[in-house]
């Protein structure tokens, strides 16, 4: 065995600078990180060659002591932690006290800086550790540190960069999540003497995504609030439609920091599911609080990965407030409707009808369907037969949710299933046939009118100033699929075969296993028995099947069966009812009545929660009068 020795102070310098000092990017984090903990307003950053010969950091911030910019470049040096306890409440970006000693490690740096209390600044140089010159200058308050040539005296760690354009895109997006964090503050990039990105301060987050990610990506964003005891979120998820086959834009920060957690993208993801098509993902920029003895920022050098003290609490809070927002934007334009409908209310009501007296009303039932609200990840949307007005919704539901006990619903255990598919927010359902008669808010469904339908596969409609396209499977779809999550084994119409399927399973343990989950299948419309052998006869199936496709669904019912190996859960149960509603809806190149096609389509444009089919496709799209009057140059 090599006998144990202690290394040179230049060897482990390096080691300890490899860990911080990954690329150029990690440089220009730390610095303009520093930037940012100096309480700047401006932050200027320019490179050359992919940050490789130069990186150049200019802010307006507070500046460092003359006697005390030569302690910032010694190993754990910092102004930001002073005890133990500061550790568990880190407020500034950078606390480490490694980042200036560690780059000065692997490059030549130039610092100059200034505090608005001194009359000269300070200069110092340094090469790999070694400090070259020092002097005071006369300059402007704030710091300009350039580094200069990294790694130029690792040559190993410098021939394992990327290319120049490569580790200029890892800086630009490093840039774009600093701006996005800290909209108080301008940003400037320069690559090679070009601008690239350049963001001017706001209280508008916004105003910063817009400069950065352009017009239409702004355009479809959805405003997205929740609050409770242990996390405040804000932000904006993208509208369903604008979804990706790839993770684009996909950014968490938390108490000001941009982080990577797992989890909290998969949050945001589950609240999407059945609002886009699988393989399909999601945009979303979101700003977390979170009371800071609840998150441990100190888990890895970089400072870009934390843990959360109440991560499940967390969790159910991203994905309660994204379900809350797609609920949202999907029936944007039945909002709008109610909105206009109680304006017309308002001016034909009996002038000694106090309508604010109504509306006080709605907010009662609102508060209590407040009280009776429960969130969790997986829930599905349940709806109340009410309708209430936006200005209620508004102000009650999407402005007030800290108002909700959201806190203890990680204590409720033994829910049944039909608990466990509430999702805490009030829905509108079928407006046509739930409205009650002594209610003010009317919708005269005789002006809907079906104009006629399309390759067989897409119906045309209109109400009032909206002009409807439906894709008829995908509504019929998300129809049947809402229809069989509402019923269970006691009221599940069903129809008895004339003759019935034989089925061959592969195994007898298979068919031993379907026996003995006889209860499951008869929940999901099956009649089952044993015939002979490994065969299964189905003498009844779910009435939305035919005999052609009951064969595929019984074996999709077992499969998960196998793979679960126990009761199956919610998840697994919503799957195969969306393949029931799949298989038993109207197909494309299906001839239908005029009826049958006018009863759809009020059914999907009225009921708000068939907005998609329960894979994610879009059912329906609605057009105002004024977008075609535009179109057509008439307005």
């Amino acid at each position: 065995m090599n006998n144990i020795r202690l290394l040179k102070r230049n060897i482990y310098e390096l080691i300890a600078a490899g860990e911080v000092v990954l690329n150029p990017c990690a440089v220009v984090k730390e610095l303009v990180e520093n930037s940012i903990d100096a309480i700047a307003s401006f932050i200027s950053v320019e490179i050359k060659n992919g940050g490789k010969s130069l990186i150049r950091v200019i802010d307006n911030g507070i500046g460092i002591k003359n006697k005390q910019l030569k302690l910032a470049f010694l190993k754990h040096s910092t102004s930001k932690i002073k005890t133990e306890e500061d550790l568990t409440k880190i407020k500034t970006l950078g606390f480490r006290g490694e980042a200036l000693s560690s780059i000065a490690a692997v490059s030549k740096v130039l610092i100059t800086t200034k505090t608005k209390n001194e009359q000269l600044g300070s200069m110092l140089k340094i090469e790999g550790s070694q400090e070259k010159d020092f002097s005071l200058i006369s300059c402007s308050n704030g710091t300009t540190i350039e580094v200069k040539d990294i790694f130029y005296n690792i040559p190993a760690r410098l021939k394992f960069l990327k290319n120049d354009a490569k580790e200029a895109g890892l800086i630009e997006k490093i840039m774009q999540n600093l701006a996005l964090s800290h909209t108080n503050i301008s940003f400037e990039l320069k690559k090679d003497s070009k601008r690239v990105m350049q963001t001017f301060k706001s209280p508008n987050e916004k105003d910063v995504i817009y400069n950065i990610f352009g017009r239409e990506f702004c355009e479809n964003l959805i405003d997205l609030n929740f609050k409770d005891e242990n996390v405040k979120i804000r932000g904006f998820v993208t509208k369903p439609s604008y979804s990706k086959s790839y993770k684009s834009i996909q950014k968490i920060f938390v108490n000001f920091r941009s982080v990577k957690n797992k989890s909290c993208v998969e949050a945001v993801e589950d609240a999407f599911k059945g609002s886009i098509m699988p393989g399909r993902h999601p945009c979303f920029i979101l700003y977390l609080t979170v009371p800071l003895k609840d998150v441990d920022v100190n888990v890895h050098p970089n400072k870009t990965e934390i843990r959360f003290a109440k991560e499940k609490e967390i969790l159910n809070g991203i994905n309660f407030a994204t379900r809350q927002a797609i609920f949202k934007n999907n029936n944007s334009f039945l909002f709008e409707k109610i909105e206009k409908t109680i304006e017309e209310e308002k001016e034909i009501l009996n002038p000694s009808f106090e309508f604010k007296s109504d509306v006080e009303k709605y907010e009662t039932n609102v508060k209590d369907e407040l009280k009776k609200f429960k969130y969790l990840s997986t829930a599905k949307i349940k709806e109340p037969k009410k309708i209430i007005p936006k200005k209620i919704i508004k102000n009650e539901i999407l402005k007030k949710e800290d108002k909700a006990n959201f806190s203890n619903i990680h204590k409720i255990k033994n829910l049944n299933l039909e608990q466990k598919e509430m999702l805490n927010s009030i829905v509108y359902e079928n407006l046509k046939e739930d409205v009650k008669k002594d209610e003010p808010i009317k919708f005269n469904v005789s002006k809907f009118r079906v104009i006629g339908e399309i390759f067989k596969l897409y119906v045309l409609a209109e109400f009032e100033n909206y002009f409807i396209i439906i894709d008829k499977h995908a509504a019929h779809e998300k129809i049947l699929y809402e229809k069989l999550k509402k019923n269970n084994s006691e009221n599940l119409q069903r129809q008895i075969l004339i003759s019935p399927i034989k089925v061959l399973l592969n195994t007898l343990e298979d068919c031993e296993l379907a026996l003995k989950n006889y209860d499951v299948f008869f929940r999901f419309g099956f009649l089952i028995e044993h015939f002979e052998g490994n065969f299964i006869l189905i003498r009844e199936i779910p009435l939305i099947l035919s005999n052609e496709n009951c064969k595929e669904i019984f074996e999709e019912i077992l499969y998960n069966i196998k793979k679960n190996k126990r009761t199956l859960d919610l998840e697994k149960l919503n799957e195969i009812y969306a393949l029931m509603a799949c298989k038993g809806a109207i197909k494309s190149n299906e001839i239908n009545s005029y009826e049958e096609l006018k009863k759809l389509a009020e059914q999907t444009y009225f009921n708000s929660n068939i907005r998609n089919c329960p894979h994610g496709r879009p059912a329906i799209f609605v057009y105002e009068k004024e977008r075609l009057d535009k179109k057509f140059e008439r307005k």
